[in-house]
């Protein structure tokens, strides 16, 4: 058997991650461009603390309430509630600012790690499944996660291909788009 033989007899155990960095790569890739337009290349940085800060937070209440059971449903449904509403607040208070971008998702950034800091000193005995759940595994990409990533970047897709031209609009001249009667506001938040 040659080695592209062998390669594919295995493809059980690549197909998973192999799928996952792809439509990854993809959605990342399409939507840095609304990043690098609005300058606010940190954003990624800050949004991932402020999630990480949402699993250390529904650990920190599970712990509260004595349950035993890791619930990672719960933990990654409270992530995106906190990395969603970062989102949006960040991209809601951007509008009109007197500061440049980058310095709101600094604060962020700093204010949401100082808190991951503190709250991760507290759950001691929860490290391991709190590295699982904010680093994941590129070697074992389970069925569950690759459906909720295919549904992500779905979601994303289906937005942005009905409002691209607002969207790019007010990422690339919110002033302009303000002027002409876009609810900056609101597009701004969208497209964070």
């Amino acid at each position: 058997m040659s080695a592209w033989q062998d390669f594919l007899a295995a493809r059980e155990i690549w197909r998973g991650p192999l799928l996952a960095s792809v439509i990854a790569g993809g959605l990342c890739g399409f939507l840095g461009v609304y990043v690098v337009l609005r300058r606010t290349v940190f954003v990624s940085a800050a949004l991932t603390q402020l999630s990480t800060l949402g699993i250390i937070a529904a650990l920190i209440f599970e712990e509260s309430l004595g349950v035993e059971v890791e619930h990672a449903g719960v933990q990654l449904g409270v992530a995106l509630t906190f990395s969603v509403a970062g989102s949006l607040a960040l991209g809601m208070a951007l509008h009109g600012r007197r500061l440049p971008a980058e310095t709101g998702v600094g604060m962020t950034y700093v204010l949401a790690g100082a808190l991951v800091v503190l709250g991760a000193n507290r759950l001691v005995h929860a490290a391991h499944d709190l590295n699982a759940m904010v680093f994941g595994n590129a070697v074992a990409v389970p069925l569950g996660d690759l459906i909720a990533l295919a549904v992500v970047a779905l979601l994303c897709a289906v937005v942005h291909a009905l409002f691209a031209k607002e969207l790019v609009f007010v990422s690339f001249d919110a002033e302009t788009a303000a002027a002409l009667g876009f609810d900056t506001w609101c597009w701004n938040g969208l497209s964070s």
